[in-house]
């Protein structure tokens, strides 16, 4: 039994307005029964019925539902009320259109977490519906969907149904049906109807309670005693509430025509209703939640009408979370990573930088010449955490084709000019290391093979070891036809122990297996060029095995070895004596200082001349500070005019001071400083184009002109930091392959505060389709949300079931995202390494790895990507909480 107490609904308007609904309006309601609640439009009778479903929300007053207060509810208490005693009938039937007839009446015992398809079928056939199981609502018509409306709210076997003007849209055919279903109901049930048809209610209602501004007027019950008979009684007719019969209207005259008669009316159908005495007990409503399956089916409901959006959303917010992913793995962009895991594809055993120095543009450093290495400059590797073997590659001259052997081997050959049918025609330079690194670079086990010679004296004089593929050059070049094989079982020897061009002495020849490692290379090498293939032979030399030969000519075989620690003082000393080895010319590029006629001081540009040591031109030594200068520069100079008889050591000509000034390879870089400066006198001049210096003076110049030019490490597990490290002092690295890495991470290092605005972009954009998704997917399923909270569907479960609608479409997102975060990392990979490949016109390079998939990276975009689906649904159904579902259902737009 229901009981209302003082029942008062008050309403505010837009401007604040207040007026009453309901005013302290009090009743009872038996426990079965039909009820009808009349009034006219805004009499106050639906906001009734929605205070009785619980639908709204009480100003004042009580509501007692079998022993249960309202005031007392919390929303799961009303939740449950509507969930197990209430069945709703609503005026527009509140069917879910794409929902079958089955599925909308199943719906309310999923709430309940009921499954009971035999219930459905019977309750459908009670209701005239048998067969309509798998139509949907827009297949039917308003009779019929009241029906299933009906169906609907009896399936829960309900104790209290209401219906609001369940006839309002029908037919008075319909009606009538309608109504006899809804009386045939009310004799196991209460049904409350809401109405203004004043004949149904007559016809049909066990109690009519009568509404008119806000209070009740009228509260009656059906009279038990009432019955609707024409009765003649003496001289008392009693007339019913119906039209006479035509025998009873013959009879109602003759009786008046016999004597005066009294007219009375039927007892009334409905009397006042009795104090009624209110049942004590108090009965619980069950607490019911739905299944997981009965979620997760709603869920798919509630995504299932918006299919376009939903593929949408999913595309772009899976497009922008992938590159999100990949913008933030260039933003972690790890060079190190780069640089080690690239060189350690290459096998390399240590790691060369050179010295080079900054060109007029500032952003660029010149490496096509040599350039002094200082003590200072090999501490900062240690000083910044290096630990490891240090080697200098001296830049001693070594010339090794005959047409090459007057040239100064201190100048810097590049590969254009340095090689030709595989052999060199100058090397490297003189590495200074140790016995332990020639033997991890071309040992076998634990064992260098010497080939010819002994490597002993290379440990204490400036006597140089150098490799099977230098001495290959030398023979393949023949100087002056002095190196021919002679002897078939030792060839190396025939450069051993000999002076090379004047410039260096070798002891000892070691095997580097380099023409068994590149046989099939140096043979197509040699075909291509006898046949004058250009075509092939430029895809070879672009090939990686080419380059890769190439790099280790310079690296490693094309380099003399010394195992002298003191290597350079040691040729210093020697320079210019009567040793074996001693070297007696060098290279001068710089300019002359000197006063022309008019005594008015000049300076030459930068040139390049050759000096000799006066020894190597004469028996006599010159005094120190003497030079001889050729007599086309000295005529130039000072103005004069000598001729061939004044060529000589103190021929007559008029001495002249002049300034010396020296700079090492780098002489065109605009910030050099001389590397020797030295005033000397000119004692005479000689007809060829080089100068005559003192011996001391020679030494001198020497020392200047010896010095390292590159630095090799053996230690490469850090290259990244050496790199970074030498590039601070402007080290370079000349091979194509570690220098089209570095220009990668360089180019990445540039652009990564842009992937990082493009990337915080990104995330936003990908945050508004998520929580616009959420909230449009609950906005656009209001309708369905108000019906559910109807049926007692509580806020925890539609919370959970569009937890679960974005969970899917976070999980969808985070499977697919992986997938094409993985091919998009592979594909700008391939990319970016084919436009390197182009650029560099090297095949070397097409194994290189740039981008590195990181899944730590993408697993938290994920996690955010799910966090942010969950919260973009919670938060409307947290305003739709404070909704009631009368108002969700009427007010399609309250969000």
């Amino acid at each position: 039994m229901i009981e209302v107490k003082n029942l008062t609904k008050i309403y505010e308007d837009k401007n604040k307005q207040s007026f009453k609904a309901l005013d302290n309006v009090s009743f009872t309601l038996p426990n079965t029964g039909m009820v009808f609640i009349l009034g006219k439009s805004g009499s106050g009778k639906s906001t009734l019925l929605n205070m009785l479903g619980g639908l709204d929300k009480i100003t004042s007053g009580e509501i007692v539902a079998d022993g249960n207060a309202f005031s007392s509810f919390k929303q799961e208490d009303y939740d449950n009320y509507r969930n197990t005693y209430i069945g709703f009938v609503f005026q527009d039937f509140c069917l879910i259109d794409n929902l079958t007839v089955y599925q909308n009446i199943e719906l309310a015992l999923q709430i309940k977490r009921e499954n009971n398809p035999n219930l459905i079928f019977k309750t459908l056939e009670n209701v005239g519906l048998k067969g309509f199981e798998k139509r949907y609502p827009k297949e039917l018509s308003g009779g019929q969907k009241q029906r299933v409306a009906i169906a609907r709210a009896l399936v829960k076997r309900p104790k209290l149904i209401l219906a609001d003007e369940p006839t309002g849209n029908l037919d008075s055919k319909t009606s009538t049906q309608i109504l006899k279903i809804f009386k045939r109901v009310s004799k196991e049930n209460l049904v409350v109807i809401v109405s203004h048809n004043r004949e149904d209610a007559e016809n049909y209602a066990d109690k009519i309670i009568e509404i008119e501004d806000g209070k009740i007027i009228r509260n009656v019950i059906r009279n038990k005693d009432y019955n609707n008979n024409f009765v003649i009684n003496d001289n008392v007719i009693c007339l019913p509430d119906r039209k006479l019969t035509v025998d009873e209207l013959s009879k109602l005259n003759e009786k008046i025509k016999e004597n005066p008669v009294t007219i009375t009316s039927t007892v009334d159908k409905f009397v006042e209703q009795p104090q009624t005495q209110l049942d004590s007990r108090k009965v619980t409503f069950d607490n019911k939640n739905m299944s997981t399956a009965s979620l997760i089916k709603m869920s798919y409901n509630f995504l299932r009408h918006r299919k376009i959006s939903l593929f949408f959303t999913i595309i772009f917010v899976l497009l922008i979370i992938t590159l999100l992913s990949v913008c933030q793995m260039f933003m972690v962009f790890d060079d190190r990573q780069v640089i080690n895991e690239a060189l350690a594809n290459r096998d390399s055993e240590v790691f060369v930088m050179k010295k080079g120095y900054d060109a007029d543009d500032k952003d660029y450093i010149r490496s096509n010449k040599n350039s002094f290495i200082n003590d200072n400059e090999i501490q900062s590797f240690i000083s910044n955490g290096y630990n490891g073997e240090i080697f200098k590659l001296y830049n001693t001259p070594l010339p090794i084709a005959a047409h090459n052997s007057n040239a100064d081997g201190y100048y810097y050959m590049s590969d254009e000019y340095r090689y030709s049918d595989i052999f060199a025609y100058e090397a490297v330079g003189v590495l200074q290391c140790d016995l332990d690194y020639l033997t991890k670079i071309f040992g076998s086990g634990a064992s260098l093979n010497v080939i010819s010679g002994d490597i002993t004296p290379s440990y204490t004089t400036n006597q140089l070891i150098i490799t099977d593929y230098i001495a290959d050059s030398l023979i393949y070049f023949n100087l002056d036809n002095k190196y021919l094989p002679t002897n078939p079982n030792d060839i190396y020897g025939n450069v051993i122990n000999k002076i090379i061009a004047n410039h260096y002495y070798v002891c000892a020849v070691i095997d580097t297996g380099y023409k068994e490692k590149y046989a099939s290379l140096i043979e197509k090498f040699t075909q291509y060029s006898t046949s004058n293939d250009n075509k092939q032979l430029q895809t070879l030399i672009r090939s990686e095995d080419f380059v890769n030969f190439i790099e280790n000519l310079n690296t490693y075989y094309n380099v003399a070895y010394t195992l002298n620690p003191n290597y350079a003082e040691y040729a210093k000393n020697v320079a210019g004596t009567n040793v074996k080895s001693a070297r007696n010319w060098l290279a001068f590029n710089g300019s002359i200082k000197y006063k022309d006629k008019n005594d008015v001081s000049k300076t030459t540009d930068k040139m390049y001349y050759t000096m000799y040591i006066d020894t190597a031109y004469q028996s006599t030594p010159f005094n120190k500070g003497e030079v001889l200068m050729p007599i086309r520069a000295y005529n130039s100079y000072f103005g004069t005019n000598y001729s061939q008889e004044d060529v000589g050591y103190n021929k007559g000509v008029t001495q002249q001071t002049i300034q010396l000034l020296h700079y090492n390879q780098d002489y065109d870089n605009v910030n050099a400083v001389p590397a020797f400066t030295k005033e000397v006198t000119v004692v005479g001049v000689v007809m060829e184009e080089h100068w005559i210096i003192n011996g001391e003076d020679f030494r001198e110049m020497f020392e200047a002109n010896l010095f390292p030019t590159a630095l090799y490490f053996d230690n490469t597990e850090n290259i990244s930091n050496i790199y970074n490290t030498g590039r601070q002092m402007n080290f370079v690295v000349t091979t194509s392959y570690f220098n089209a890495i570095m220009d990668l991470t360089n180019i990445v290092g540039i652009f990564t505060d842009y992937f990082g605005v493009i990337g915080a972009i990104l995330a936003f954009i990908a945050l508004l389709l998520l929580i616009n998704f959420g909230y449009t997917s609950v906005k656009a399923n209001i309708f369905e949300i108000g019906v559910i909270k109807a049926l007692g569907g509580k806020n925890k479960n539609l919370s959970i079931s569009f937890v679960l609608q974005m969970l899917f479409i976070g999980l969808i997102i985070c499977i697919l995202t992986t997938i094409l975060s993985i091919v998009f990392v592979q594909v700008t990979n391939t990319v970016l390494v084919n436009s390197f490949v182009k650029f560099y016109n090297n095949e070397i390079l097409k194994n290189l790895v740039i981008l590195y998939f990181m899944p730590n990276i993408l697993i938290i975009d994920l996690c955010a990507t799910i966090a942010i689906s969950l919260i973009s649904s919670l938060l409307p159904i947290y305003k739709l909480r404070k909704v009631k579902p009368f108002n969700i259902i009427k007010q399609k737009n309250t969000l």
